[in-house]
């Protein structure tokens, strides 16, 4: 649940930074651009990520609590997509953080 400061701006927390990095990536701009997002629709409760690459708003995303629907081509990186995200959910820690 995101929550708004006074002037409807939403309040986002320190977040970890998940993704697969590579050249093109949105990490860097990945919470101003949810900021902008949830000052237009403060009530979402899903992102469509549909050219997820190396899911840097699918990442940021679910921690915000949304709910993500991750989508891309390249059926490897779904795969490990997908692992990093149930990491994430069942709050899996290994010996290299959520690896």
């Amino acid at each position: 649940m995101i929550n708004f400061d006074l002037f409807r701006k939403p309040i986002i927390p320190k977040l970890d930074i998940y993704r697969v990095p590579y050249m093109g990536s949105k990490n860097k701009i990945a919470l101003q651009l949810f900021e902008k997002m949830l000052e237009i629709k403060p009530k979402a409760k899903y992102f469509y990520d549909l050219f997820g690459g190396g899911g840097s708003m699918s990442f940021t995303a679910l921690q915000l609590g949304l709910n993500v629907v991750y989508n891309e081509k390249q059926t490897n990186l779904v795969n490990f997509i997908k692992y990093i995200f149930e990491r994430i959910k069942s709050n899996k820690k290994g010996k290299f953080g959520i690896f």
